[in-house]
């Protein structure tokens, strides 16, 4: 008995030491009842579904199109057809609307692009890309085709949130038994070339909120595959090679740190230095998404089952990694979350380890607690 006595005695006096990491999710209260097709754009719910678009809070909707954009700051969505184009506020109420050029039915490249403030640009024939001004007026019409006779995939345009810096690239081409890409900026009416490459590809193309800097993901088959950094005029501040298969990668708004993924694994990097600042590896579902809170010194990823079928993600856990203390903490969701290519996804920083991911069906609040 005393034995005994004298052990839970001991007990109470040692010093419990347990782990305080923890993490919390809930739905953000605009979008937690949002389908998977529906998307919470400046306080307005929105229905994106077969060739229609439905702004719930009005009733009205967007139906007969052949393209629509969404603009990156979410106020504005954009329809085209064959013969007109049309800009909706996130109500449903037309901002504009105007004939734009006879675009052919067969046109597998027939795009919109819309911007806040009522810019637009259209693409077709592959390589095509007309700018308008807030009006409807055309104000430029040009083409980013490489000319290569061996040919050319569709030529793709990126921006950040406010249109200021405009990137249009060509992702692939062959041209002399070479398989390459290329990078113009558009400025005054006019395509500038900015970034060449002979032999890699380009996967991925970003551009920082700010629009001062543009990173891009290039691969080519037997390589590493590289991630290169430059400001807006194409001068190049780091090219990081890596060893892992990358499917995805983000740089934070000042490009100071870098965070890259594969299917089972996140790393993250100074740009400055090159040196890694730390990592974290999953052997369940592939990641979907990672970014570095540099302030915090926290990665935040997500993982799940992505299917392209019905642009969903499944079975999905989100995991904070405190990257100089040294400590994880994850949480499941519970339920899936609707995806849409016009939605880029993205972690936004609300506080002191207190997050939020974007570009999803219902934005997700991430507490974290270390």
């Amino acid at each position: 008995m005393l034995k005994r006595l004298f052990v839970f005695v001991l007990l109470l006096l040692v010093p419990v030491f347990s782990s305080a990491q923890s993490l919390h999710l809930s739905y953000e209260n605009s979008s937690k009842s949002n389908s998977a097709n529906t998307f919470t754009l400046k306080g307005n719910r929105v229905k994106f579904s077969d060739n229609i678009i439905q702004f719930l809070a009005s009733g009205k909707f967007a139906q007969g199109f052949k393209s629509y954009g969404v603009s990156p700051d979410k106020s504005t969505v954009g329809t085209l057809n064959l013969s007109e184009t049309s800009v909706f506020n996130t109500a449903g109420d037309t901002l504009l609307s105007y004939v734009s050029d006879h675009y052919e039915q067969s046109d597998p490249s027939l795009n919109i692009y819309v911007f806040g403030d009522g810019r637009t640009v259209t693409r077709s024939n592959i390589a095509r890309f007309a700018f308008y001004n807030p009006l409807g007026k055309e104000v430029a019409n040009l083409s980013s085709s490489t000319g290569s006779r061996g040919g050319e995939t569709i030529s793709q345009m990126a921006t950040d949130s406010r249109g200021k810096t405009i990137i249009v690239y060509n992702p692939k081409f062959i041209r002399n038994g070479n398989t390459g890409s290329q990078i113009r900026r558009y400025d005054n009416g006019a395509f500038q070339n900015i970034y060449y490459n002979k032999n890699r590809v380009i996967e991925n193309l970003k551009i920082s909120d700010n629009g001062q800097f543009i990173s891009v993901l290039l691969t080519r088959a037997g390589a590493d595959d590289e991630v290169v950094v430059m400001d807006q005029f194409g001068n190049v501040i780091k090219d990081m090679k890596f060893s892992e298969d990358l499917i995805g990668y983000q740089l934070t708004p000042d490009a100071h740190y870098l965070t890259v993924w594969s299917k089972g694994r996140v790393l993250t990097y100074s740009v400055l230095s090159g040196d890694k600042l730390g990592s974290t590896s999953f052997r369940n579902n592939p990641v979907v998404f990672a970014d570095y809170m540099a302030d915090d010194h926290v990665i935040i990823a997500l993982t799940g089952n992505y299917s392209s079928s019905n642009e969903l993600i499944r079975d999905i856990n989100i995991k904070a990694v405190h990257v100089t203390k040294r400590k994880i903490a994850n949480q499941d969701l519970g339920s899936s979350l609707g995806t849409n290519p016009k939605f880029n996804l993205d972690v936004k920083r609300k506080g002191t380890y207190r997050y939020q991911l974007t570009g999803v069906s219902k934005e997700v609040n991430i507490r974290a607690g270390f």
